[in-house]
């Protein structure tokens, strides 16, 4: 299963938002420290940091692995390094074991849902098949 999403093109605000913070932030790396090459690698490492959220994002799902994939990163891992998932109403995020500090440290992959919504319901049947556990919440409803 495939599908895409870009999340600032639905976030308009968000995302002018996050781009004027990130040219600010430029600006006063430029004027502390006016060095273009300096700026211009700080500018990737904040773009790149934002990446998920400014650039379209292609997610592949097989029956042995999840791939998602954008402008800046790339990312593949088995079904069974994922231990837990959370459904939200935007997306569910698939978490690693928590009990190792690889775990802890890195989040796991969140996927957001295609915008229609039309694939919805596969992509929850897939999780939860593969990533039967779903994480508790600590936050009562």
């Amino acid at each position: 299963m495939e599908w895409g999403v870009h999340v600032a093109a639905q976030r308009k605000l968000a995302a002018l938002l996050a781009l004027l913070g990130i040219g600010g932030s430029m600006l006063l790396i430029y004027l502390v420290e006016p060095n273009p090459f300096f700026v211009a690698i700080m500018g990737v490492v904040m773009i790149g940091s934002l990446s998920q959220f400014l650039f379209p994002i292609k997610y592949r799902l097989t029956e042995n692995q999840v791939t998602m994939r954008n402008f800046l990163s790339f990312e593949s891992k088995e079904w069974s390094r994922y231990t837990t998932h959370h459904v939200f109403r935007d997306g569910v995020q698939l978490y690693f074991d928590q009990r190792d500090l690889r775990g802890r440290i890195l989040k796991g992959l969140f996927l957001y849902f295609d915008r229609q919504g039309e694939k919805k319901e596969q992509i929850l049947e897939l999780v939860r098949r593969k990533v039967p556990q779903e994480a508790e919440t600590t936050r009562k409803k």
